[in-house]
């Protein structure tokens, strides 16, 4: 596949010094992510998500609208990572908040196993996927985005992600049949 062919060579451009080289870049492998087959689809995004503190303003929109699509939208015309597993589902065009969360999810662990002992729980507020996260819901320091009827789709989007995520956690626990549930602060739920 092509894509694979070229991918180290546009993880390098993406850091190159020329702000359209690195758009280039972050575009082709954007495209590289919904590609059928495409095995390293979540650590493209991982890529992508690095440039979440790029020092171009250009860049950095760039990528809160590529996440921000990816995961709170469901309607978006993002296809879904070719490399995360998804349930079959009789409408494969529609990502649910299930799947979205999931995906999340890959990116989140792919990204801090790539940083090791560099990352420290809780992320901080530089954390590229804080920051993505904190502009896509329009809270961040450059959140002037789009229209009040973007953010609030968005921030619905993002409402029933958080959903998902925390309904496979509690299934989770409930499953290891653990009453005791740590950070979480939600002894005795189980």
């Amino acid at each position: 596949m092509l894509a694979g062919d070229y991918f180290d060579l546009l993880v390098q451009a993406s850091h190159d010094a020329g702000v359209s080289v690195r758009k280039r870049a972050i575009r082709s492998l954007w495209d590289c992510c919904s590609c059928p087959g495409f095995s390293r689809a979540t650590e493209a995004v991982v890529v992508v998500l690095q440039r979440a503190l790029d020092p171009e303003e250009s860049m950095r929109s760039l990528v809160t609208k590529f996440c921000g699509d990816m995961w709170f939208l469901e309607g978006s015309s993002f296809a879904g990572l070719a490399d995360t597993p998804s349930p079959s589902s009789p409408n494969s065009s529609t990502r649910t908040a299930e799947i979205r969360a999931r995906e999340l999810a890959d990116v989140a662990l792919k990204a801090y196993d790539a940083g090791g002992r560099a990352i420290h729980v809780p992320l901080g507020s530089d954390y590229p996927l804080v920051v993505i996260l904190k502009e896509v819901l329009g809270t961040g320091s450059s959140s002037s985005g789009g229209s009040a009827r973007e953010l609030s789709a968005v921030r619905a989007g993002a409402a029933e992600v958080a959903q998902a995520l925390l309904t496979v956690v509690l299934q989770q626990q409930v499953k290891r049949g653990r009453r005791d549930w740590g950070p979480l602060g939600l002894q005795g739920l189980g």
